[in-house]
């Protein structure tokens, strides 16, 4: 199984999700470094364990259509060794034309950036040479984007995320509820990761369990909920 870490940039700093409330995002406050530019928080995340990648959201570009994409190539060469995984909302659909360079860079589909079931499928199809990584996101308890988005996707990239955006940074617990209700829709073979209140070894325990590829992290991780000998454990 698979840890991810999780960064949230919003205006030049990592910010740490709440429920999903953008707006009342803070910058981070961790216990791995007092800084909260994504240099030093990937640096101090990367000396905690060899995490092999890191999940970036980047609010500027899905909330106010802003694009870093060269801020983003700069992070992407600076830490050559590591993957990411980069969500820029709608912007997706000019990955050729921002990031097709990069060898370590992976797209994200957000759903809830998803107008339509023909969108989805004409962006998956423009960039699929460059393995992009589906996230299903869920919000009071209903899967954002097109009403028949789920029902109608006759293709599905191998890798899928189920984020539960109320439960992110409550400490909570995750919503192991959202694979029950996707798991009929998705392929046999696709790779699933949970994402939104993996609190402590238990989270992982059990999401180990369920047969998840993989959990994403953040509050976690800033927090130390979860020991350094238990993300060696899990982290493969």
């Amino acid at each position: 199984m698979r840890i991810i870490p999780v960064i949230d940039y919003f205006q030049g700093q990592v910010v740490l999700a709440k429920h999903g409330h953008r707006e009342r995002y803070q910058p981070v406050t961790s216990m791995l470094t007092k800084n909260t530019d994504p240099v030093s928080i990937i640096q101090s995340i990367l000396s905690i364990t060899e995490f092999n990648t890191i999940y970036i959201a980047d609010l500027d570009s899905i909330e106010r259509d802003q694009t870093n994409h060269a801020f983003w190539l700069e992070i992407f060469h600076q830490f050559s060794d590591t993957h990411f995984w980069l969500d820029i909302g709608q912007h997706v659909d000019k990955w050729t034309q921002l990031y097709a360079e990069m060898a370590n860079a992976r797209p994200v589909i957000g759903s809830e950036s998803i107008t339509s079931v023909s969108t989805f499928q004409h962006t998956l199809k423009t960039i699929n040479q460059y393995s992009p990584v589906l996230s299903m996101d869920f919000k009071n308890n209903l899967l954002l984007g097109p009403p028949s988005f789920i029902e109608s996707c006759a293709e599905w990239p191998d890798d899928i995320i189920l984020l539960n955006l109320d439960q992110v940074g409550s400490f909570s617990g995750p919503d192991f509820s959202s694979l029950e209700k996707v798991t009929p829709y998705l392929p046999a073979k696709c790779n699933v990761y949970l994402g939104g209140g993996v609190k402590d070894r238990k989270d992982l325990e059990r999401a180990r369990k369920y047969n998840f590829a993989g959990v994403l992290i953040a509050s976690a991780l800033h927090n130390r909920n979860i020991s350094r000998d238990d993300l060696k454990e899990f982290t493969c």
